[in-house]
């Protein structure tokens, strides 16, 4: 499968507004996001472009915390947005050192947004 970059974008500001593209993500492909961001003013908004129900796969990280993999259902049509605990999905050695890996089973757009306060 093929790696796709999924940037975060940050804002300036407090009460600035920032334009955000989302990055498509299909089944053939692992989303991969550059953190660092500050999980508590971080949001991931996951848009299911898929004509049929899609799974999404946050996979966990090889921290001491990372138990196991956090998989979000989203019919078709449907968005969502979470925050995440970092801890648990970051990788901290290896390949993706400093990154987390997302995975679907159809076509999704996802968009990453840390708020700065």
């Amino acid at each position: 499968m093929a790696n796709v970059a999924i940037t975060p974008f940050k804002t300036e500001k407090p009460n600035r507004a920032v334009a955000v593209t989302a990055t498509a993500l299909t089944s053939s492909g692992t989303g991969v996001i550059t953190y660092p961001c500050k999980d508590a003013n971080t949001q991931i908004r996951l848009e299911n472009t898929a004509g049929a129900a899609n799974t999404v796969t946050f996979t966990a990280g090889n921290s001491h915390v990372a138990v196991n993999d956090l998989t979000i259902a989203l019919a078709s049509g449907e968005t969502k947005v979470l925050g995440i605990d970092s801890a648990r999905f970051l990788n901290l050695f290896g390949d993706n050192v400093g990154k987390i890996l997302v995975t679907c089973t159809g076509n999704l757009n996802i968009t990453v947004v840390e708020t700065r306060v």
